[in-house]
C-alpha cells in the first residue's frame, strides 16, 4: 500500500475458502438454533443489512419465492442481522401482508455484532453497525465453498446465487 492508500480491512476479511465456519448458537425467527445443526446439508448463510430496507425487502421476496429451488438441492437458507426478533417479526409480518409470500428460513438476530463481526460480515469503518450484504455458501460438512459481499445499496440475485450453488456442487 502508498502512503495514500487507506489500509481498511475488507469485509469477509478473515475467513478464507476452505476454512470451516464458524459455530454459533443464536436466536432466529424459527427459534434457538446453531450452525452446526445444519451439517449434511448444504446452507446459505447470509447479512443484510437492515431489515424492512426496500433492498433486502425484494431479496427476501425473491429467495422466498424461490425456497422450493434450493429446497430441490438439498440447501437451507439462513439470514442475519444486527436487528432484534422483535423487528425481524414485525418486517415478516409486513412482508406477507405486503407481498403474499412466508419467509419460512430462519432469520437470525446477533444485536451484539458477535457472529457478524466473527463471518467479517460489518463494514470497516461502519459508525451505525450495519452489515455488508454477505453471503456464505458452505457445504455439507461445514467448510466454505464461496462467498460474496456486496455494499449494502446493491441487492443479491437469486439466479446467480442458484448458479453458483448447482456450480459447487457439481464438483
Amino acid at each position: 500500500m502508498n502512503e495514500n492508500s487507506d489500509e481498511r480491512e475488507a469485509p469477509c476479511a478473515g475467513l478464507r475458502i476452505g476454512d470451516f465456519a464458524p459455530d454459533f448458537s443464536a436466536r432466529s425467527t424459527t427459534g434457538d438454533l446453531r450452525l452446526s445443526d445444519y451439517r449434511g446439508r448444504w446452507l446459505i448463510l447470509f447479512s443484510h443489512p437492515a431489515d424492512f430496507t426496500p433492498v433486502c425487502t425484494t431479496e427476501f421476496v425473491a429467495l422466498a419465492r424461490s425456497a422450493d429451488l434450493f429446497e430441490q438441492r438439498d440447501c437451507a437458507l439462513m439470514a442475519l442481522s444486527v436487528d432484534s426478533l422483535f423487528s425481524h417479526f414485525a418486517w415478516l409480518r409486513m412482508i406477507r401482508d405486503r407481498f403474499d409470500i412466508e419467509v419460512r428460513f430462519p432469520i437470525v438476530e446477533d444485536p451484539t455484532l458477535v457472529i457478524c463481526r466473527g463471518y467479517g460480515m460489518v463494514a470497516p469503518h461502519d459508525n451505525d453497525s450495519g452489515t455488508v450484504r454477505s453471503t456464505f455458501f458452505i457445504d455439507p460438512e461445514g467448510v466454505i465453498r464461496a462467498m460474496t459481499c456486496y455494499p449494502a445499496n446493491v441487492g443479491r440475485s437469486t439466479p446467480e446465487i442458484l448458479r453458483t450453488l448447482d456450480a459447487l456442487q457439481a464438483v
